[in-house]
C-alpha cells in the first residue's frame, strides 16, 4: 500500500486531502467537545453553588425572623403587664390582653406559625392560641397542658441574659406536630419572661412552621433534586417522603446510610461541589451549610443534585452533528480530489520528463507546450522562462552567495570580537575593582576608594552599552526567539518588586506594585523577554525620578481582550516634541555630552522592538515636570480564555 502512495502522485494527493480534512476535523472536534464539557461543568458548578448559597441565605433570614417576632411579643405591653402582675395574682385582665395579642399576631402570620403560648414558671400553659383551619383560635382551659417536661421549657429557664427585661431565645431541635391528621415539621422558639425585679414569671413560646422554608429552598429547576439534612445526616427534605425524619420516626435511613462517602465530605465542610463522587458518579452536587447567626441549634446542610446527563446533553447532540458533517465532507472531498488530480497530474508528468532531460544535460530538449490558460499553463510558462534564464541566474546566484557568505562571516567575526575583546576585559576590570573595594589588596583611602568606585561605575555602564548594542543587533537580525509558555504574573511582579526595592531605597523613592484582581492567575507569553521589557522601563523610571514614587501595575482592559503593564513615575517628564523620538536608537531627550542623565539611548529602542516581536505595542504619556506613564499592551492569552473561546466556537456551530 505504501508503494502505491510513493509512486503515484494522484493517490498521494487524494490521501493528503483526506487526511488534511479528517485529522484537523477529528482533533478539533475532540478538543472542542472536551473543552465544552469542562466549560459546561464549570458553568454548572458556579450556577449550582450560587443558587444554593442564595437559597441558603434566604432560609437563614427566615429562620432568624421568629426570634425577632418572639422578642417583640415578649416586650409587648400586654405581656409585660402580665409578668409584673403575676406575683400578685391580679392577672385576669392582662391574660385577656395577651390572648388578643396572640390572636392578632397569628392572624397576620398564620402561614409562618402554628401556635403561640404563654407558660407560667412551672411550665403550665396559661394562654395558648393555635391556628386551626386557618384561623387563630384560643385554646380552652381543658386543652391546655403542662409543658414542664418539654425540652424547650427546661432549656429556656436555664438561660440568662445581660440585657435588662430581655432574655435570650432558645431554639429547639425540629419536631413533628399533628395538624388535621398530618404531621408537619416545626421549631419551638422560647424566651424566658422576668419581671422588672428579676422574678421568673414564665416562658413565652412560638411554634414556627418549617414548610415555608422548605418551599423556598425547593424552588429550583425541574432537573435538580433538593435535599436538606441535619448534622447527623437525617433528611428534612428528600424527593422520597418515606425517608424523611428518620431520627423521629425511628427509621434507619439517612445521608450517612445511603451515601457514606458523600456524607463524610458534605457534613465536614461549609460548602462546595461534588462532581462524579464515589457514591454518585453520574451526578453533580452543590451543598452549603444553613446556620443562622447567634444560635447553635440549627446546623443544616442544603444539597442540590443534578444528573450529568442533563448538563452534558448538548455535547452529545453536537458530537453527532460533527460526525455527520465530517462524513459528508469526506465523501465530497474524495470525489472532488479525483477530478482535480487528473487535471493536475498529467501536465506535471510532462514537466517532470522535461526537467529530467534538462538535468541530464540534454540542452536541446523540447519545452512543453502551453495548452491552457489556468495555473497549470502559468506553471508551464514559468518553467520555460526558468529554463531559459537558469544559466545566467546560476552565475549571478553564485556571486551573490559568495558575497553574502563573506558579509555574514565578517559580521560574525565582528560580533565575536566585540563580545570577546570588550566584554571579557570589562568583566575583569569590574571584578578587580570589586576586589580592591573589598580590601583584598589592602584598605583604600577615601580618595582611592572614590576613584575605584568611579572606575567600576563607568565599567558597568560601558558593559551595559555593549550588551545593549548586541541585543539591538540580534533583534534587527531576527535572531531573537519568543518562547510562549504559561507563567504567573503575580510571581513576576513579586520578583520585580524584590529586585527594584534596593534601587528604590538607594534613591529614596517609594516603589509600589498593583495587580488587577481580574487578571488570570496564569498568562501565556515569553516571561524572560517580558521581564527584560519591564526592567528596562523601571530602570528608566528610577533614573529620571529624584523624588516621589515609581508604580508598576498589571491590569486588564475593559473588554478583557488585552492585558497591560503600566510603569508610572513622578520624575522630570518628557517634553511633547521628544515623545516621537525617544524609541529610536541612540536618541535621548538631552543628547548633549554634558547631559545630567547618562545612558546609551538604546533601552527604549530594545523595549519597543521586543514588544513588537511579542505582538504588543507601547505608548507613553508625559507631562514635563510631573512624570511619565509607559503603557505596554499585550493580547491576553490564558488557559481560561482559551477554554471560553473554544466553548463559544462550539455554541456558534
Amino acid at each position: 500500500m505504501f508503494n502505491i502512495f510513493a509512486s503515484n502522485l494522484q493517490n498521494r494527493i487524494i490521501f493528503v486531502f483526506v487526511v488534511a480534512l479528517l485529522v484537523p476535523a477529528i482533533v478539533t472536534s475532540v478538543y472542542n467537545i472536551s473543552s465544552s464539557r469542562e466549560a459546561l461543568l464549570t458553568s454548572a458548578k458556579l450556577t449550582q453553588i450560587q443558587t444554593t448559597n442564595v437559597n441558603a441565605a434566604a432560609a437563614e433570614r427566615l429562620l432568624a425572623n421568629p426570634k425577632s417576632d418572639l422578642l417583640f411579643l415578649s416586650q409587648a405591653p400586654q405581656v409585660r403587664r402580665y409578668i409584673n402582675n403575676a406575683s400578685s395574682g391580679n392577672t385576669a385582665t392582662a391574660l385577656r390582653d395577651v390572648q388578643s395579642l396572640f390572636q392578632s399576631f397569628l392572624g397576620r402570620t398564620s402561614d409562618l406559625y402554628s401556635k403561640s403560648c404563654l407558660l407560667d414558671a412551672s411550665g403550665l400553659e396559661i394562654v395558648c392560641v393555635s391556628v386551626i383551619d386557618g384561623k387563630a383560635t384560643v385554646l380552652q382551659p381543658d386543652d391546655l397542658t403542662n409543658r414542664g417536661n418539654d425540652s424547650f421549657f427546661s432549656k429556656t429557664v436555664t438561660l440568662t441574659s445581660n440585657v435588662t427585661n430581655q432574655a435570650p431565645v432558645y431554639i429547639s431541635k425540629y419536631s413533628l406536630v399533628k395538624n388535621d391528621d398530618t404531621e408537619i415539621p416545626v421549631l419551638h422558639y422560647a424566651s424566658l419572661l422576668q419581671s422588672d425585679d428579676g422574678t421568673i414569671a414564665g416562658v413565652l413560646m412560638v411554634e414556627a412552621l418549617l414548610t415555608p422554608i422548605f418551599d423556598l429552598v425547593s424552588q429550583t429547576s425541574a432537573d435538580q433534586e433538593v435535599y436538606l439534612v441535619d448534622t447527623d445526616g437525617n433528611y428534612l427534605l428528600n424527593p422520597d417522603s418515606s425517608k424523611l425524619y428518620g431520627n423521629i420516626r425511628g427509621i434507619n435511613i439517612s445521608l450517612l446510610s445511603e451515601y457514606p462517602n458523600d456524607a463524610e465530605e458534605i457534613l465536614s465542610r461549609r460548602d462546595g461541589n461534588l462532581l462524579s463522587s464515589q457514591d454518585q458518579p453520574n451526578s453533580l452536587q452543590a451543598f452549603v451549610r444553613i446556620k443562622p447567626a447567634g444560635q447553635a441549634t440549627i446546623q443544616w446542610t442544603l444539597i442540590y443534585k443534578e444528573p450529568l446527563d442533563n448538563i452534558l446533553g448538548s455535547i452529545r447532540s453536537t458530537a453527532l452533528v460533527i460526525v455527520v458533517i465530517t462524513g459528508i465532507s469526506l465523501v465530497f472531498a474524495i470525489l472532488m480530489t479525483l477530478v482535480l488530480t487528473r487535471a493536475i497530474v498529467r501536465p506535471i508528468k510532462i514537466l517532470a520528463k522535461a526537467a529530467n532531460d534538462i538535468s541530464s544535460g540534454q540542452e536541446d530538449t523540447p519545452l512543453p507546450q502551453v495548452t491552457t490558460q489556468d495555473e497549470i499553463g502559468m506553471l508551464i510558462n514559468a518553467f520555460n522562462e526558468m529554463v531559459q534564464q537558469v544559466n545566467t541566474r546560476t552565475q549571478d546566484l553564485r556571486l551573490a552567495t559568495a558575497r553574502a557568505k563573506e558579509a555574514a562571516r565578517v559580521k560574525g567575526e565582528f560580533l565575536a570580537n566585540v563580545s570577546h575583546e570588550l566584554r571579557t576585559p570589562l568583566n575583569a576590570i569590574i571584578g578587580f575593582s570589586d576586589m580592591l573595594l573589598m580590601g583584598m589588596s589592602g584598605e583604600l583611602n577615601p580618595k582611592q576608594r572614590h576613584k575605584m568606585e568611579r572606575l567600576k561605575e563607568n565599567g558597568v555602564r560601558l558593559l551595559t552599552l555593549i550588551n545593549n548594542i548586541l541585543d539591538i543587533t540580534r533583534i534587527e537580525a531576527r535572531r531573537v526567539e519568543i518562547v510562549n509558555k504559561s507563567f504567573a504574573p503575580r510571581a513576576l511582579a513579586d520578583r520585580l518588586s524584590e529586585q527594584m526595592s534596593v534601587l528604590a531605597e538607594r534613591n529614596g523613592l517609594e516603589f509600589k506594585t498593583h495587580i488587577d484582581p481580574q487578571l488570570p492567575e496564569t498568562l501565556i507569553s515569553d516571561e524572560q523577554r517580558l521581564e527584560q521589557v519591564v526592567v528596562n522601563l523601571l530602570s528608566n523610571a528610577f533614573k529620571f525620578t529624584e523624588k516621589g514614587s515609581v508604580t508598576l501595575d498589571f491590569d486588564v482592559d475593559a473588554d478583557g481582550s488585552n492585558w497591560r503593564v503600566i510603569v508610572k513615575d513622578t520624575g522630570i517628564g518628557i517634553p511633547p516634541h521628544a515623545l516621537n523620538v525617544i524609541f529610536e536608537e541612540f536618541r535621548q531627550v538631552d543628547g548633549s555630552s554634558s547631559r545630567a542623565f547618562k545612558g546609551s539611548g538604546l533601552g527604549l529602542a530594545i523595549t519597543r522592538n521586543l514588544v513588537r516581536i511579542m505582538d504588543g505595542y507601547i505608548a507613553v504619556e508625559s507631562e514635563l515636570g510631573q512624570g511619565s506613564k509607559f503603557t505596554v499592551t499585550f493580547p491576553l492569552m490564558s488557559r481560561e480564555k482559551i477554554n471560553i473561546e473554544a466553548l463559544e466556537k462550539v455554541e456558534a456551530s
